[in-house]
């Protein structure tokens, strides 16, 4: 069974007419009857009551072509999408962490760009995203900076971001003006999962054993709820400054920590590859724009006064 032979009898069965569907589709009458007679030999059934005048469909037919359009439309969009990557005009894109204001950035690139079409996966796991642009499947990433960045991987900063430890107010290392990650060792660690994945990469690339407590009751925490336990000095946590911005006011502090001085967002692309208009008209808008839809970089010095009433 064919797909161009589905087509013929959904025109068929839209002018109920052998001459007339034959002549929507360019085709000689007796090469779209014989078609169409292939198709009921496949499927097993007599989709055509050609016994009456005008010809009508049979049950069978009626039930064959409901299913069929309600795939025509899927089809369509295959056909769409298939058109875009032929024309180099789809952008496969691969995101680290998962976050809806990328997102926000996204819809609003297609909005201005509506001939572009972008394809887009997400992950927690930032060890993952140079093998996976590396692999060819991807045509940019957006992630913060990978800590070993092969050379055939190209970074460009998009905005910039810090890692901080935070500590509850009270806790020994909140005093700290620095600290090192070494330092960390048998510490209590607490992240929902981009901040446990990023915490377990951090101890592999700069050789510190931190404690990571298993998921609650098999569920990944959430973001807030690993921050309250911080906040009630059960254990500390590894953070970018944007994305503490909205606990400002809750007793705790933000430490800089010595390895990671900085922590910026980059768009990774291979290097020399040869790249289509459709990429090059991404690469700038989102090298230009991703910045207004995050959350503004925190007020470390700010942060740490309200923790102690100043």
């Amino acid at each position: 069974m064919e797909i161009i032979t589905i087509r013929y009898f959904l025109s068929l069965a839209e002018h109920l007419n052998f001459s007339q569907a034959a002549e929507e589709n360019n085709i000689s009458q007796s090469s779209f009857s014989k078609a169409i007679k292939r198709l009921e030999g496949d499927l097993g059934v007599q989709l055509i009551d050609r016994s009456r005048h005008p010809i009508a469909l049979t049950p069978a037919g009626k039930c064959f072509h409901d299913r069929m359009l309600e795939l025509k439309p899927q089809y369509q969009q295959a056909m769409e999408e298939l058109a875009a990557f032929a024309k180099g005009d789809t952008i496969r894109l691969f995101i680290c962490p998962r976050s809806f204001q990328y997102k926000m950035a996204i819809e609003e690139f297609l909005q201005q760009e509506k001939d572009i079409r972008v394809r887009m996966e997400e992950t927690s796991d930032i060890s993952e995203v140079t093998q996976a642009l590396q692999s060819g499947k991807y045509d940019f990433v957006i992630s913060p900076r990978p800590f070993d960045l092969p050379e055939d991987v190209r970074a460009t900063v998009l905005y910039d971001d810090a890692l901080y430890l935070l500590a509850e107010a009270s806790s020994p290392l909140a005093a700290r003006s620095s600290v090192s990650l070494k330092e960390l060792d048998g510490q209590v660690v607490f992240g929902a999962s981009y901040t446990r994945l990023l915490t377990c990469e951090l101890a592999r690339r700069f050789g510190f054993s931190p404690r990571i407590p298993p998921s609650p009751e098999g569920r990944e925490m959430r973001r807030q709820e690993a921050i309250h336990r911080i906040s009630m000095n059960l254990g500390i946590g590894i953070y970018s400054s944007r994305d503490l911005r909205p606990y400002r006011n809750v007793n705790m502090r933000c430490i800089p920590i010595r390895e990671v001085p900085d922590f910026p967002v980059v768009l990774l692309e291979r290097s020399g590859e040869k790249g289509s208009q459709a990429k090059h008209r991404f690469r700038k808008w989102i090298t230009e724009n991703l910045v207004h839809f995050v959350p503004e970089r925190l007020d470390v010095e700010k942060f740490n006064r309200k923790t102690y009433g100043q």
